[in-house]
């Protein structure tokens, strides 16, 4: 399970960082629907690969790919 953090903390940058990446890693643990679409993700990266595609597609599908991720995560907080 994820650890409680106390309220009204000052952390520095480096703590907040370590705990954005603790979110992350406990959300690809945990979520099955994001390990889902991790999984899709390398598949759409593989195909992309294979099937050559231009550098304006290659940055069409980060940005789907990100898009996607994000939007898991956001319904992963709600």
């Amino acid at each position: 399970m994820s650890k409680k953090l106390p309220d009204n903390v000052a952390y520095d940058r480096k703590q907040m960082f370590k705990i954005a990446f603790l979110g992350i890693k406990t959300a690809v643990l945990e979520e099955k629907n994001l390990q889902f679409d991790l999984f899709m993700a390398i598949v759409v990266i593989t195909c992309g690969w294979l099937f050559k595609v231009s550098q304006v597609e290659w940055c069409l599908l980060c940005f789907a790919i990100g898009q996607v991720l994000v939007a898991e995560m956001v319904n992963t907080i709600i």
